[in-house]
């Protein structure tokens, strides 16, 4: 009896396609146009080496196309391109059979066959009286074929893709020279041809002639797309390397960025904005970052500070706003870590029988969590025991472009935190692009810094996301949007979604949040408390630590009093001290960890000194200096980490009084000259500690072991007179500001530029390992087949 797979009455194998029988045939090494009898095609295993040409590597073979071949090529490339089946057959073939020098190899020929028919079809794209079909295949045929070539591990990349795709060191940059001119004038198309962004310079090269704008006309938004995943393709594997000097040989930048704006590339924004990005981190593992105040040699990197069309990078910011929001989903799908409602809270009720008539009366559409198996089971699942391992999506690459856009384009970081009231109904892409892209960026951002910890690539892109919401803070115009009161920022808080999928979550808010800022300190909380471990992650303590203190700076400095429940803030920045303190010896490895401490002390100082500004309440400062004195001898013990000669005793190892010489002990003078703060914050300890003290020995002796409780200790704190403890006190890396008035114009300006040199260095540190994980992301997610 015939199985199920084959047809009813034969025995006959499934028919292959022309197209199918054609690339076997090609990547089995065989060459038919080079086959002239018949006994040949019956038996192609059997053929002799005499009856092939020679495959040599020189300029003089097989690098044009002619003849035989010429013609075979033009048939195949009239057919429609299988591209899955092209890059299941060349996966199979493993890297060093495609470079096996020997002339008659079966790996020489395969590769000849590949890089015949990939220079044919790069000739075809640009031959203006070729068949509009065959120039169409002709695209697709190269993507078919880099695909897979581009994704195999070669000992000498660059050297072995020239020896592929153009046959020799010869013939290299006419090659792909040709390949970039051909995606940048596919990009331009036949009504772009003459479209000039604002902010570009005029290339009297590229003005074609009106005979070569015609020639374009076959060129539509499908043909632009696949150039653009081309060019995608291509720049996500080369763009570390030698053969990205190709692509800064053409202005892309204009071409890419006109037609995302096109009508009809507007549904491409997602893929336009990443290849943007691509381009200007081009030789980033060894070139400087990308900053407002550093020069690049980077053309893409100079252009993205430049750039005023507002109206395309609304559109990016749109589709960047979609790309988010499917990847916040992407965590609650492994744990749904909603807030209860009201409607959920009468759902878990109605299950109980005298008041199961609650249900009829709310229907299945308001009881999703008991109404849903599977919902169920998600919110009931804990975030312990679940894997995140495969997560963020590799569709976060979008930070990659929103990252470098916002570090150094002041109208881009305006347009993402417009705070003026608008109407999003209308369907302006500018309103929608104000409205939702914050929204979704600190939503991810909280998903990505709480389970940074889980992997490298987790810990990258909670860095850059972070990194993110920094430079909103140090942008002129952004940091007064993020302070400003509108009902615009009320909205876009209340839709924010903060990862609550480990434990203890963040608080939810007791009062009505109407300020931007308060959603950075919530992201910034969360990577400070979710990611303690051995292998810790400096920098993200860094830039959380920096973002918690800008933004006391600006507040203060505004005279904002934030609606904000600081508690989970200040416990999450004084855990990190308790782990530094008991984990030192651990840690000591990491170069970074004295730069650590010296932050973790200036933000608790800069918090100190300008209490009295940005805290709601006198009872709010009287709590943070509760905490700093209830923390006072892991305190003691972390700023003793840094003077080399107490840091075996402050570490708890052998040492009969280390704890207690650490805690009570007097600070060595030089460690106060490399932290500076905290001077101000032990003489705010001690104070209250004296007053602690003094509070005893009034008691009568039978009383004096008992300790005060907090509502005494409360009242010892608020007896202490602070401004005079804190009388010319200043903050390490701040200028006097706000509550140091008289303050000259030149302090200011010398602290912020020395904070822009530190955003610049921890970026450099950053991005060159999140532009690694981006390009292996853009592989994964770039839609060929």
């Amino acid at each position: 009896m015939a199985s199920n797979g084959a047809a009813i009455g034969t025995s006959r194998p499934p028919l292959q396609s022309k197209f199918s029988e054609s690339y076997t045939a090609l990547l089995q090494g065989r060459q038919p146009w080079a086959l002239d009898d018949a006994s040949v095609d019956d038996h192609p295993s059997s053929s002799s080496s005499q009856s092939r040409p020679a495959v040599a590597r020189s300029k003089s073979a097989g690098k044009s196309n002619s003849g035989p071949r010429s013609r075979y090529f033009a048939d195949l490339l009239c057919l429609p391109v299988e591209t899955r089946l092209v890059a299941d057959l060349l996966a199979a073939i493993p890297p060093e059979k495609l470079l096996d020098d020997s002339p008659h190899s079966q790996g020489a020929r395969i590769a000849d066959n590949v890089g015949a028919l990939w220079r044919e079809a790069i000739r075809v794209w640009r031959e203006s009286d070729e068949d509009e079909v065959r120039r169409r295949n002709a695209v697709d045929t190269l993507v078919a074929l880099s695909y897979p070539i581009l994704s195999k591990r070669f000992s000498n990349y660059s050297f072995d893709l020239i020896t592929i795709f153009a046959g020799g060191m010869d013939e290299a940059d006419d090659v792909f020279t040709l390949l970039v001119d051909s995606i940048h004038d596919t990009l331009r198309g036949g009504d772009l041809a003459r479209v000039r962004i604002p902010s570009s310079t005029r290339d009297d090269a590229d003005d074609s002639d009106a005979h070569a704008a015609e020639a374009r006309a076959w060129i539509d938004a499908e043909v632009q797309h696949r150039a653009l995943q081309l060019g995608l393709l291509w720049l996500s594997c080369v763009a570390q390397t030698s053969l990205a000097a190709y692509f800064l040989r053409r202005d892309l930048f204009v071409t890419a960025s006109a037609f995302t704006s096109s009508p009809g590339g507007a549904r491409y924004a997602y893929e336009g904005a990443v290849f943007l990005g691509l381009l200007a981190t081009i030789g980033q593992g060894s070139a400087g970052g990308i900053s407002l105040n550093v020069s690049t040699s980077n053309p893409y990197a100079r252009r993205f500070r430049d750039w005023v069309d507002e109206q395309c990078m609304a559109k990016i910011l749109v589709a960047a706003a979609s790309a988010m929001d499917r990847d916040v989903q992407s965590y609650r799908q492994v744990v749904d870590d909603s807030p209860p409602s009201l409607a959920g809270s009468i759902a878990g009720l109605a299950t109980m029988r005298w008041v199961s008539g609650f249900s009829e009366l709310l229907g299945p559409a308001a009881l999703p969590l008991a109404s849903d198996p599977k919902r169920k089971a998600a919110s009931a699942a804990s975030a312990v025991g679940a894997d995140f391992s495969h997560l963020p999506s590799p569709t976060c690459v979008i930070l990659l472009p929103l990252f470098l856009l916002s570090r150094s384009n002041q109208a881009f970081t305006s347009l993402i935190l417009d705070t003026a009231d608008t109407d999003v109904s209308t369907g302006d892409t500018r309103a929608r692009a104000s409205e939702d892209s914050f929204c979704h960026l600190a939503s991810l951002a909280s998903y990505l810094v709480t389970h940074a910890s889980v992997s490298a690539r987790s810990a990258s892109y909670g860095r850059i996301g972070l990194l993110c919401l920094l430079v909103f803070l140090y942008d002129p115009r952004g940091c007064r949007n993020m302070l400003f009161d509108s009902q615009h920022a009320t909205r876009t808080l209340e839709r924010i979604r903060l990862c609550r999928q480990r434990e203890p979550a963040l608080a939810l808010p007791r009062t009505k949040r109407t300020r931007l800022i308060t959603a950075v300190l919530d992201v910034a909380t969360c990577s400070l408390r979710y990611n303690l471990s051995k292998r810790i992650d400096t920098a993200s303590y860094l830039i959380s630590l920096r973002l918690v203190q800008r933004a006391v700076v600006l507040c203060s400095d505004e005279r904002v009093q934030l609606e904000y429940d600081w508690h989970d803030c200040w416990s999450a920045t004084l855990a990190l001290a308790a782990f530094l303190a008991a984990r030192y010896t651990e840690l000591r490895s990491s170069r970074d960890l004295p730069e650590l401490i010296r932050a973790l002390i200036a933000t608790l100082n800069s918090i100190l000194l300008r209490s009295d500004h940005f805290l709601p309440s006198t009872h709010e400062i009287n709590h943070f200096v509760y905490e700093l004195v209830r923390c006072s001898p892991t305190l003691r013990k972390t700023v003793m980490l840094l003077d080399p000669s107490s840091s075996k005793d402050a570490a708890g190892t052998p040492g009969r009084d280390a704890d207690r010489q650490a805690a009570v002990g007097p600070t060595p003078p030089k460690l106060y000259a490399q932290v500076p703060g905290w001077k101000n914050i032990e003489r705010v300890i001690q104070a209250v500690e004296a007053s602690i003290a003094d509070w005893v020995e009034q008691k009568p002796r039978s009383r004096r072991n008992q300790t005060p409780d907090i509502n005494t200790i409360t009242k010892l704190i608020a007896a202490i007179d602070r401004e005079q403890l804190l009388a010319g006190a200043n903050e390490d890396g701040y200028a006097a500001s706000g509550p140091f008035e008289g303050a000259n114009k030149a302090a200011v300006q010398a602290a912020m530029h020395h904070e822009l040199e530190w955003l610049d260095r921890i970026q450099e540190q950053c991005l060159p390992e999140f532009v690694r994980h981006a390009c292996a992301d853009v592989l994964r997610i770039l839609p060929i087949y």
